[in-house]
């Protein structure tokens, strides 16, 4: 199977994957409160939204970027000597080399390079050699040396003796995944184990298991990365759960305990329902934004126009089916929650999470797993409503037996089950993506 065939199939199985498995998280209120409306009217909104973020992010994202394959950049030079050798660097600290081989930082943002003041840089010089299986091999030429940048794209360093300039190879390149993968070089060639993390997830999918696809594709292209996800999605769990507390416990418990008792109709329902909807086009924006790495991973970070609208009207296909199905087997993870079907519930519950993810991707461009600040924003939800309700049922007023005339509220012992079940499949997608980037490399090693 070629490369190419790989990168396209693994594109094209993260993107159902992704859709299937996370999708749920941002419209899963949105399906069960809208469950009487006809299933193409709830796709079309969250289409045409997906649509509009994807292009924007395509039209306005093009940074400057270096041409680099695996993390080595080429030297670009007269110097003849250097033809064909390649750079691989370490930023450095305060002190020292961190050790983390990676591009420079400003030079992804040029506009922040003082070009009074030059960067100093660690690196090394290697020589590429194209083997059998048309893998690559880098050959260390010198120790480690220092080069200073005094301008964006171009190194000055000392090499066999000589001052050498240095132009770094660039170009502007069109970004759907909005800076997420900076940290992800694509590979210079793609074998068939690329395409277990998006079939795994499909399996997992299969079984209600919302794991994360972050840890699950990302962790995959670049395991190095992993620790920094791991940090910012447990975090991110952390301050969802804090802040669900808070405002359930101080605000919001009232006006559940409110919708719980009255029926939502007449113009009080249409307002509810323009706020539910707008609530839920910001997060899917949000989410949309955080995601697009974990499927746009599997292409080349330049993406063409026929690539960018083949690819957005598979995921169209594909958010379909999801809306077809009404969410599928993940959806259970929302309905078993309190009162997630009333449009005003779901309408705070969205509006959180989109303020949330706003705010982790205003923090920095590391992706994290957006399933694990659902999970801890619908557990602190969850602890506030039965504390306070727990074993009541609230009259309602409804008449009609297919909505329910009563609305229970489960006992506060059952929480503990539920938040530690949703938390240990979160975890179960942490450790097979470990397990995975193990597996993987025993067997590129046989």
């Amino acid at each position: 199977m070629s490369s190419e065939i790989i990168m396209y199939l693994g594109f094209a199985l993260a993107a159902y994957s992704v859709i299937g498995n996370d999708v749920i998280q941002t419209l899963g209120t949105f399906l069960s409160s809208n469950e009487k409306r006809p299933w193409y009217v709830l796709w079309a909104f969250a289409g045409s939204i997906l649509l509009i973020t994807l292009v924007y992010g395509w039209y306005n994202n093009h940074p400057q970027r270096l041409i680099h394959i695996d993390g080595y950049c080429e030297i670009k030079t007269d110097n003849q000597e250097l033809h064909g050798l390649y750079l691989s660097f370490k930023q450095l600290t305060q002190k020292d080399a961190t050790g983390k081989t990676s591009a420079p930082k400003f030079l992804s943002e040029p506009e922040k390079a003082d070009k009074d003041e030059a960067v100093t840089l660690m690196l090394n010089v290697y020589k590429r050699a194209i083997l059998p299986t048309q893998l690559s091999q880098y050959t260390a030429l010198s120790d480690t040396i220092k080069a200073t940048a005094s301008q964006p794209m171009r190194l000055d360093l000392e090499f066999k003796g000589q001052t050498i300039h240095v132009e770094l190879p660039s170009e502007q390149i069109r970004d759907v995944s909005y800076g997420r993968l900076d940290q992800y070089s694509f590979p210079s060639r793609m074998s068939w184990w690329y395409l277990l993390p998006p079939l795994v997830l499909l399996f997992l999918t299969r079984w209600g298991i919302p794991v994360s696809t972050t840890f699950l594709i990302l962790t995959f292209f670049n395991p190095k990365n992993l620790g920094n996800m791991a940090f910012k999605s447990g975090l991110g769990y952390l301050i969802a759960f804090g802040i669900a507390i808070l405002f359930y416990g101080l605000i919001a418990s009232q006006f559940e305990k409110h919708f719980l008792k009255k029926r939502l109709e007449g113009s009080s329902k249409k307002r509810w329902t323009a706020f539910q909807w707008t609530s839920t086009g910001f997060l899917w924006t949000q989410w949309l934004i955080q995601d697009f790495a974990n499927i746009y991973v599997y292409l080349p970070r330049q993406v063409s126009l026929f690539e960018l609208l083949a690819t957005a009207v598979g995921m169209l296909v594909f958010l379909a089916y999801i809306f077809y199905s009404r969410g599928g087997v993940i959806q259970r993870i929302v309905k078993v929650k309190t009162n997630t079907a009333d449009i005003r519930s779901a309408t705070f519950i969205d509006l959180m999470f989109g303020v949330l993810l706003l705010c982790f991707k205003e923090m920095n461009k590391i992706p994290m797993s957006t399933t694990w600040v659902f999970l801890g924003l619908l557990a602190g939800r969850e602890y506030v409503l039965r504390l306070k309700f727990q074993g009541k049922t609230i009259d309602n007023g409804l008449q009609e037996e297919s909505e329910g005339t009563r609305a229970s509220v489960g006992l506060l012992s059952a929480v503990h089950v539920m938040v530690l079940k949703d938390l240990a499949k979160a975890l179960l997608g942490l450790a097979v993506s470990i397990g995975l980037v193990y597996l993987i490399k025993f067997i590129s090693s046989i």
